[in-house]
């Protein structure tokens, strides 16, 4: 039987901070719980403190990691709880029972948090009031805390774990992403859950210019400019609205005027966010996402599908190596990049001879647990949509799998952000005796492209390797990949192709 909760706490060289944690968790009256921790390979006695206390922790792991983001994501990785508390070296919770306290009567909630305190190095502690009622605005200059806050496990599994690109704001980004785009329940618990150490890096004054970054890029992210500038306009009227009530300067009728004013504007917010809410959640992000996490292909090997097993992928394995010699192929981009699973058999082929592999996937969730699995010194793991991101130069693209999948459209934004990183040659999917035809933005099962024909008409490729795929009894055993150099794709005559097909 699971435990109801998973407390994992990360540390790094906090030796003193370590023992003050583990002790306020072993303590508690509280027992439905598993404890992990995960280390980054601490050498100030760390790994002691965690050894006195090696019987009353569930799993514990000492290694250099990637950043605190990495070393939570490892611990929720290895959870087996219902809900998830991160209480990192240093924090501790606020008395021996507060679990108890919390979990006699926890509300069926997919975040529940609490207020929490600070603790300064002079020993200096003040109370941290979280709102009731979480808005966004709130968020633009706080959040709640991760050390009072417990999350379902469910909520990683089905949303992403926590973004490692980030270095400071990603259990924000989380909260957002989950509260404000995913419409995810929070609730507040009227408990004071625990206390957090000062001088976190997002509290440090070097790291402000990055914290705002990192802040401005995750909105841009999640939100459109039209819907920030509207939350932010409602947000100002709330405020002057309630400070006129309060200051009872205006006679009755203005209170009541600005009070109609103040509840239609509301509704007029409320509608524009319903609207942009279902548009987010039919993009391809989401789509992705959630047939990676629902196995929607039903790939027994590899999560990508059953045509990235080992069988389907045979003839690729063994020819890819061979054009990335014969072409002097030192720098590769794989987007998108799947679950890494044939293409590692690929790469570690030629790993010795190339200089970096950059594998991108627009699935959050299956970047994490690939830079978990694969990450090394040439190989990396980003997570973007190919329709928007910009791409660094890559001697060989390679894009399998994918456009089968999307319109027209969105195939030509793809390639031509391709084009516009200025690599040499793409390896992309293509059907050879398969006619072509349009599909709206997405299409889940996929269907077979020819790119040497309307409305593409790419030119006889460099290469061509056929993937002897038994699928679907034979249907399509001219899969195949072929090589072809960016420069020679005509961007402009597609798209006028594509725009007359319409």
């Amino acid at each position: 039987m699971h435990p109801k909760l998973s407390i994992i706490t990360v540390n790094l060289n906090n030796a003193e901070g370590l023992k003050k944690t583990i002790e306020s968790v072993v303590n508690q009256t509280f027992t439905d719980y598993e404890y992990i921790i995960i280390d980054g390979g601490s050498t100030d006695g760390s790994v002691d403190i965690i050894k006195q206390y090696a019987d009353k922790i569930t799993y514990w792991v000492s290694e250099p990691d990637k950043g605190i983001y990495n070393g939570m994501n490892k611990g929720i990785l290895k959870a087996k709880g219902e809900y998830c508390l991160f209480l990192n070296s240093g924090d501790y919770l606020f008395n021996e029972k507060i679990l108890s306290d919390v979990f006699y009567n926890l509300p069926e909630y997919d975040i529940v948090y609490g207020n929490g305190y600070s603790c300064s190095k002079n020993d200096v502690i003040i109370k941290y009031e979280i709102p009731e009622k979480l808005k966004l605005s709130y968020f633009y200059s706080d959040s709640i805390f991760h050390a009072s806050t417990f999350i379902k496990k469910e909520l990683f599994e089905k949303f992403g774990l926590y973004n490692e690109e980030n270095k400071i704001v990603s259990d924000w980004e989380f909260f957002i992403k989950t509260i404000f785009v995913n419409n995810v329940h929070a609730k507040k618990i009227p408990y004071e859950i625990s206390v957090i150490e000062e001088g976190g890096i997002s509290r440090s004054v070097e790291n402000k210019p990055l914290l705002q970054k990192e802040i401005e890029n995750v909105l841009r992210n999640y939100f459109s400019p039209a819907v920030l500038e509207l939350i932010k306009d409602y947000e100002n009227i709330a405020i002057k609205y309630n400070k006129i009530i309060n200051s009872n300067s205006l006679k009755y009728f203005m209170i009541t005027l600005l009070k109609k004013i103040y509840t239609f504007f509301k509704r007029i917010l409320k509608k524009i966010r319903s609207i942009f809410f279902k548009k987010y959640r039919r993009n391809l992000k989401n789509t992705f996402s959630e047939i990676y996490i629902k196995n929607s292909w039903g790939g027994k090997e590899s999560a990508s599908g059953p045509g990235s097993d080992l069988v389907q992928t045979k003839s690729i394995i063994e020819e890819i190596p061979n054009l990335i010699i014969k072409h002097n192929i030192k720098k590769i981009t794989d987007a998108p990049c799947g679950d890494f699973f044939w293409m590692s058999n690929v790469i570690s082929k030629v790993y010795d001879y190339i200089d970096s592999y950059i594998g991108i996937d627009i699935v959050d969730k299956l970047i994490a647990e690939n830079k978990i699995k694969y990450k090394k010194d040439k190989i990396n793991f980003f997570s973007q949509d190919l329709t928007k991101s910009n791409l660094n130069y890559s001697d060989l693209i390679i894009c399998r799998d994918l456009f089968l999948h999307l319109s027209y459209k969105n195939i030509f934004k793809i390639l031509e952000n391709f084009k516009k990183s200025g690599s040499q040659f793409l390896l992309v999917s293509t059907y050879t005796k398969h006619e072509n035809y349009d599909v709206n933005e997405f299409f889940p099962t996929g269907r077979a492209l020819n790119l040497e024909t309307a409305p593409f008409n790419f030119e006889k490729p460099l290469t061509i390797i056929n993937e002897n795929c038994t699928e679907s009894n034979g249907e399509y055993s001219d899969k195949s990949l072929m090589l072809i150099r960016f420069e020679n794709i005509d961007l402009k005559k597609i798209k006028q192709k594509i725009d007359s097909s319409k």
